[in-house]
């Protein structure tokens, strides 16, 4: 019966893989401006960074270095704490699930849409030349708590601004 049972749980489990699929995406790369806090109108900060991230690709038989821009975002307590550590030319850490967000330019009326990673981890790796890491905390910030996943949820839903632009 035990068997039957588990054998039950494990196909439940696939399933639910299966309709729900996985959103996940890691990335490591460099801000390439210091990161921006704003606050939602129910008063949760958000944390918008834009970050290059470089990669070796042969092109007609030469490697070169190609650059892809991606933005992302953290909210809740973290985001104001990151705000006061992060700068330009840290390379980060970031995982978390890609979002679609659509939006209409202020001068040409133009609609865009741009990915964004939706931040649950971010990890300092490196800081710039010549600065050091005056709080001492980015390799110790604790995983996201159920807490900030529902703050990141509420956000999420306020959010109206357009995203952090290069």
């Amino acid at each position: 019966m035990a068997k039957n049972g588990s054998r039950r749980a494990e196909e439940k489990e696939r399933e639910d893989l299966e309709m729900n699929g996985i959103n996940s995406t890691t990335l490591i790369g460099n801000l390439t401006k210091k990161p921006a806090i704003r606050y939602t109108q129910g008063g949760t900060a958000v944390l918008g960074m834009r970050l290059a991230v470089d990669e070796r690709v042969k092109r007609g038989g030469e490697w070169v270095k190609e650059t892809t821009y991606f933005n992302a975002t953290i909210f809740g307590t973290r985001a104001e704490g990151l705000a006061k550590v992060l700068d330009k030319g840290q390379t980060v850490y970031v995982q978390g699930p890609v979002r679609c967000r659509q939006y209409v330019t202020k001068d040409s009326q133009e609609h865009r849409a741009d990915m964004e990673v939706s931040c649950r981890e971010l990890r300092i790796i490196r800081w710039p030349q010549g600065k050091q890491n005056q709080a001492g905390a980015a390799e110790a910030d604790p995983p996201m708590d159920d807490e900030l996943l529902a703050a990141e949820a509420a956000a999420l839903a306020e959010v109206t601004e357009a995203p952090v632009a290069e």
